[in-house]
């Protein structure tokens, strides 16, 4: 029957849309911890209010990533996120009071991406592009420059001057004294190894700071004392100007169980102790490391100040196991600093099989304020062996207030993830800032009366499973990380690499994965839980991602030149093998196929070239919604498509060789 490829293709795409989740393993990840990415406080624009994103990547200098740098800026209208067009950036980039680059870069389409090949050449670069011939702004067809720059080399604190010379058309240009000015410091992290020796047995240890280059990185056996040191600029006026965060991570072994044993720490900062929210313990992202997170923000960093020697240039850590009992959180703060929550117990006398109601506020950690809109978030309890005792998924905090009620099974100390995922505030999500906050529950114990929290807004509205499609990326590569056991294995960098340089460099590829992103993040979570204890699941995992990270290298290498063009080239490569190689069995839903009835190929072009000419029909029009739309059904089309062939092509072998599908 004529027809009967069409049918078995929508067949195909309906079966795949159940289990649309378990062909991929790109999430959206994001980010990196501290400040490398943020949008910057609006300027008046005429009657627009208009904001600067800004981001740099990657987040962790390592040798594999020091390949794949690149800066990314879009200015959106503040009020409704819609990109600015025909933009012209005036970059001026420092580090230390040391010029690295300055010069003028023009994007048609709104978002600009410069990629940065890091030399050693103070005070030089050189840029790869076209000019356009009214300011002299660097340029290129797909809004992609290459240049070569003292940017990236290192890690560290770098800033961002950004002075706008004209919007909306490439002739519009500002006069000097009305050109909007954002400025952004942006942190690139420094990773340092180092093998320390206790009792005459070696434990290598790892330290990630998100601020800037450690140094003087010493341990004091007899004390069991960590210490080292990093650049800093303790200037108030710095500090009260911009927004700051430093996180620094410590991994340490729990085979040094004389260290990591400890259910608390004697941290400081320039001798000053950390208290609270400031000292985060994750004895169970890893299951042979104890991560150590000291998050301190600008207000922190204010109090320290005036507290530590006149002309100190470095901020000292020091870390040794604690000797006081743990208590029970009343506030904690997320591993980038964006979020702060407010935590009221009700009773305020906790004890054990007895209901406790908890309840939670929201705060923005940069500015202080309640956070404004609907707080998407995850909640999860965990005993001293890290098990949970209480998980809930996608909960939903009305006005940054949310409650839920627990019981303890039994005394003890467990330690509460609040997991925030997304902030609706008028029908938009941003997904820009997630991270997740760390905090103690001690069972039994008392803690002080806090009043009920009030909500913000009183906006019920649930919020969309969808990010706001500001090119940004977030999160972690949650399954492929707990199959490989690390973020900063291989093969997640490139899954991690090929998402934010491949696919989100472009509108059509961000589009499609605001939509794969609802649909990734509703159960990766749970299953990277349950990968991390399940040895076989793990190896089955990575042997399931080995031919998704080959068809993937095929795409990169099919996505030739940049732009819209290049994604939708290698996103039909890859959504063709996809299907073929993961999915070909959902190919025998049809009775044709199983027959041995080839599908028949000119229905293959034409929904193929129907959903094309449908994607870059979307890309044209500029609509975000529209493009979501029109990628995923080509996507899904693609998908079937190369599940059907797949499928035929094994029925004929299968047959040849005498055995039949029934």
């Amino acid at each position: 029957m004529d027809f009967i490829f069409i049918k078995s293709t929508l067949l195909v795409i309906c079966t795949f849309a159940l289990l649309f989740t378990l062909v991929s393993v790109l999430p959206f990840e994001a980010y990196g911890d501290g400040l490398t990415q943020e949008n910057l406080p609006p300027a008046s624009i005429g009657d627009r209010q208009a904001s600067l994103f800004i981001k740099i990547s990657p987040p962790i200098l390592t040798s594999e990533t020091i390949q794949d740098t690149f800066l990314q800026l879009r200015l959106f209208d503040a009020n409704n996120n819609q990109t600015i067009q025909h933009t012209s950036f005036f970059i001026t980039v420092t580090k230390n009071n040391e010029l690295l680059m300055r010069d003028l870069f023009h994007t048609h389409s709104g978002l600009l991406t410069i990629k940065i090949e890091p030399t050693d050449t103070p005070g030089k670069w050189q840029t790869f592009g076209d000019q356009e011939p009214f300011q002299g702004g660097w340029t290129s067809v797909n809004d992609q420059l290459s240049v070569k720059a003292p940017i990236l080399l290192e890690g560290g604190l770098y800033h961002f001057e950004i002075e706008i010379f004209g919007i909306d058309n490439d002739r519009n240009i500002f006069i000097p004294k009305d050109a909007p000015r954002f400025n952004s410091w942006l942190s690139v992290g420094d990773i340092y190894h180092n093998t320390i020796t206790y009792q005459a047995k070696s434990y290598d240890t790892t330290i990630i700071s998100y601020y800037d280059k450690i140094n003087d990185f010493t341990f004091d056996e007899s004390k069991e004392l960590f210490s080292y040191s990093m650049p800093f600029d303790w200037d108030v006026s710095r500090i009260e100007g911009q927004s700051i965060f430093v996180h620094e991570e410590i991994h340490l072994p729990k085979s040094f169980k004389e260290f990591t044993d400890s259910i608390t720490f004697n941290a400081k900062v320039n001798g000053i102790p950390l208290v609270g929210r400031m000292l985060a313990i994750d004895p169970y992202s890893k299951e042979d490391t104890l991560i150590l997170h000291y998050l301190i923000n600008k207000n922190d960093i204010l109090d320290m100040s005036k507290k530590i020697s006149p002309g100190a240039k470095t901020m000292d850590f020091t870390l040794s196991p604690g000797d006081v009992d743990a208590q029970t959180s009343t506030e904690i703060l997320t591993d980038f600093g964006g979020f702060r929550a407010e935590l009221g117990w009700s009773p305020t006398d906790l004890t054990a099989n007895t209901k406790t109601d908890l309840n939670i506020a929201f705060f923005d950690g940069f500015s202080g304020k309640q956070v404004v809109g609907n707080v998407k978030y995850d909640l999860k309890i965990l005993d001293k062996n890290g098990n949970a005792t209480f998980s809930m998924a996608d909960l939903n905090a009305i006005g940054a207030v949310g409650s839920q009620s627990v019981i303890f099974p039994s005394d003890g100390v467990y330690t509460l993830e609040i997991d925030i995922k997304s902030i609706t505030t008028n029908g938009k999500t941003d997904s820009s800032r997630l991270g997740v906050a760390r905090g103690y529950v001690v069972i039994p114990s008392t803690v002080p009366y806090t009043p009920p929290f009030t909500p913000t807004t009183t906006d019920t509205t649930t919020p969309p499973p969808t990010t706001n499609g500001n090119n940004q990326t977030g999160g972690k590569c949650l399954i492929a990380t707990a199959a490989f056991g690390s973020e900063l294995a291989p093969q997640v960098q490139f899954l991690r690499e090929y998402r934010d340089n491949t696919i989100m460099a472009t509108a059509a590829g961000s589009s499609f994965l605001n939509v794969f992103n609802a649909v990734y993040y509703s159960f990766s979570p749970t299953v990277a839980d349950i990968e991390r204890n399940n040895p076989f699941l793990q190896e089955s995992v990575r042997a399931g991602i080995t031919p998704l990270l080959v068809i993937l290298q095929v795409a990169k290498i099919s996505s030739v030149g940049d732009g819209e063009l290049s994604i939708l080239a290698s996103g039909i490569v890859a959504s063709s093998f996809i299907g073929a190689v993961y999915l070909w069995p959902m190919g025998l839903v049809t009775k044709s196929i199983r027959e041995g009835t080839k599908p028949k190929i000119k229905y293959a072009i034409v929904i193929i070239s129907a959903t094309l000419s449908l994607t870059l029909a979307s890309i044209a029009i500029g609509n975000v919604q529209f493009m979501m739309i029109a990628t995923s059904t080509m996507i899904l089309s693609l998908v079937a498509i190369g599940a059907l062939f797949s499928a035929w092509l094994i029925v004929k072998t299968m047959q040849t060789i005498k055995i039949t599908f029934l």
